[in-house]
């Protein structure tokens, strides 16, 4: 009998896993049954963290044990907004908090759609998670529901409804949950599929009454960031993850909001909000200010930046090539099926012809990865207003001009930097995400004292800064979440290895031939007289991409030279202490 044919032993009574941050996670047979699913199985190989591995060699853990873990924190969310929400119902209306509103009945069937939409919530990514991510925003193919498809949101919620994948998911919840617990509208796997998208159920199901649901996950400050951040610490061993969840899960609570019909005093016209409570405000500030650091240290760490913006092009070079043996929206399907060990194989196939796949997936399965120019070049702080559009649009609103100016690389990789084909130079433009403006203005946090809603700008005043003024910027007023970002945001230009270390080699031979001096000075020239004039080119040639300004652009090249000639003459003190 071959192996998969084999009968599985059939799960009887409760049963869980021990997790390395919550201990046993009790999980009840109808939802062991949904995670031994092929479909689900399938996270156990896909790494939470992408390429983050090649940093640091700890961060090897998957989707499969994340989505465990955020199943654990929603179930516990349930229950502490089910206990409120009953403690409402029993409070005499002129004592009801909030303003004199009791929040919509939680039933167990509530609890189930919401556990099912927790375990499946990243059911949708592709290998390589958030590589494929911007895969799907690049390409943005349609599911055979006529959806576009530009983020593992939309693949979840098509695998859930049956559109996407094996069908197996689908066909669980349809036999197993909706049929079997009386055909419930929130058990129907339409709704399964919006809650784990972050939707609200449908009008049948309740709709904007039960939109707290999503959130529990979806949120800001939902469980699913909260696993992560958590997790993520552990494993990677940077240490910022002493975050006090369960103060800011034990705060949830609801908030109602007044939908836009004839009837707004009806209760029944009234949406519910997750909220929290304002005394948990200070956890609230320490979560976001944790996902900032986390995005710095780690996420966007020049190792990882370096591994994914390397795999993004093998990927999208190989779906090129493939594109014209199949339609747009069948060929992702076939990437998107791969877990993250068949992809790199895959890409890495002598059979598949596509030499620049070949090499950055074999150089990724070896580590031997590009390096960045010593160059520290601030994005978006010069450019005219003109080119910081098109930069923009370049890498989050239209990113198919970013595949347009993959060819521009390709040209400058031969060009200027003279590679062969099968290497590439990479421009690495994308900007680390920053917490929006809105998440500190929003009137989030709930002040029983007063009955009403405060914003966290105003708890805690401190953070006026960060939800209260815009900044000017090419005469501009912007707002002080994208002030922050264009402050953060570098570009870094990859080049192979071995085209740096290949003038370090020269330089320590004609140290050791007598034709250049052990001398720090004449060292560090004899590398800005190599660098310089490669580093200057791409740059020149990326800022007449963006149509830069005559004078913005001389202002990046000065910077440039002064930047690139201090970076060099650090190196140059290095390498003379290694040889003495």
């Amino acid at each position: 009998m071959a192996p998969l044919d084999r009968p599985k032993r059939p799960r009887s009574g409760s049963g869980g896993y021990h997790d390395p941050l919550y201990g046993h996670v009790s999980i009840r047979p109808l939802l062991r049954r949904l995670i031994d699913l092929p479909s689900f199985q399938r996270l156990r190989r896909l790494r939470q963290l992408a390429t983050i591995h090649l940093a640091l060699p700890g961060a090897n853990h998957t989707r499969f044990e994340h989505s465990i873990g955020v199943y654990y924190l929603a179930t516990r969310a349930f229950h502490v907004l089910r206990a409120k929400q009953q403690q409402m119902a029993v409070t005499p209306p002129q004592r009801r908090r909030p303003l004199g509103k009791t929040a919509p009945e939680l039933k167990d069937k509530h609890l189930l759609a919401m556990q099912l939409a927790a375990l499946l919530h990243d059911i949708g990514h592709g290998p390589y998670s958030h590589v494929f991510d911007l895969f799907l925003r690049s390409v943005r193919p349609r599911s055979p529901t006529g959806r576009e498809l530009k983020k593992h949101d939309h693949v979840t919620r098509e695998v859930i409804i049956g559109e996407v994948g094996e069908g197996d998911i689908a066909d669980f919840i349809e036999n197993e949950v909706y049929k079997k617990y009386g055909e419930e509208p929130i058990l129907h796997p339409d709704n399964i599929g919006r809650l784990a998208a972050g939707l609200a159920p449908n009008e049948s199901a309740g709709g904007g009454k039960y939109k707290f649901l999503a959130q529990i996950v979806s949120a800001s400050w939902g469980v699913d960031r909260l696993d992560y951040l958590r997790r993520d610490a552990l494993h990677t061993g940077v240490e910022t993850g002493r975050l006090d969840i369960w103060k800011l899960i034990d705060g949830y609570t609801f908030k109602p909001v007044a939908v836009a019909t004839e009837e707004t005093e009806n209760e029944e016209s009234t949406a519910w909000n997750l909220a929290i409570e304002v005394d948990a405000a200070v956890w609230l500030e320490a979560m976001l200010d944790t996902r900032d650091l986390c995005y710095r240290l780690v996420y966007f760490s020049d190792t990882n930046r370096i591994g994914v913006e390397m795999l993004f092009r093998a990927l999208y070079a190989q779906y090129k090539d493939l594109l014209p043996t199949k339609q747009r929206d069948e060929l992702w399907l076939d990437f998107w099926a791969k877990d993250d060990r068949e992809l790199l194989d895959w890409l890495r196939s002598s059979s598949r012809g596509n030499t620049l796949s070949q090499t950055l997936a074999s150089r990724i399965y070896e580590r031997h990865l590009y390096e960045p120019l010593p160059v520290d070049v601030v994005l978006l702080q010069h450019p005219d207003v003109v080119a910081c559009t098109r930069l923009q649009q370049m890498i989050d609103t239209a990113p198919e001009k970013y595949l347009e100016f993959m060819t521009t690389e390709s040209r400058l990789s031969q060009t200027v930097t003279s590679l062969p084909a099968h290497e590439t130079v990479i421009f690495d433009m994308h900007q680390p995400p920053v917490e929006g403006t809105e998440t500190y203005l929003d009137e989030i946090l709930y002040d029983e004292n007063s009955d009403r809603y405060r914003s966290l700008s105003e708890v805690c005043p401190h953070l006026g800064l960060k939800g209260g003024f815009t900044f000017p910027f090419f005469g501009v007023g912007i707002g002080p979440d994208e002030f922050y970002k264009r402050q953060i945001s570098k570009l870094r230009i990859y080049v192979p290895y071995e085209l740096t270390h290949g003038v370090v080699k020269q330089a320590l031979d004609k140290i050791e031939s007598g034709t250049l001096a052990r001398d720090e000075n004449d060292l560090a020239a004899f590398l800005v007289k190599e660098v310089l004039p490669v580093a200057t080119s791409l740059l020149s040639d990326f800022l007449d991409e963006l149509e830069v300004s005559d004078g913005s652009k001389e202002k990046f090249k000065n910077e440039l030279v002064e930047n690139l000639t201090s970076q060099l003459a650090s190196l140059s003190r290095k390498i003379l202490e290694t040889l003495s």
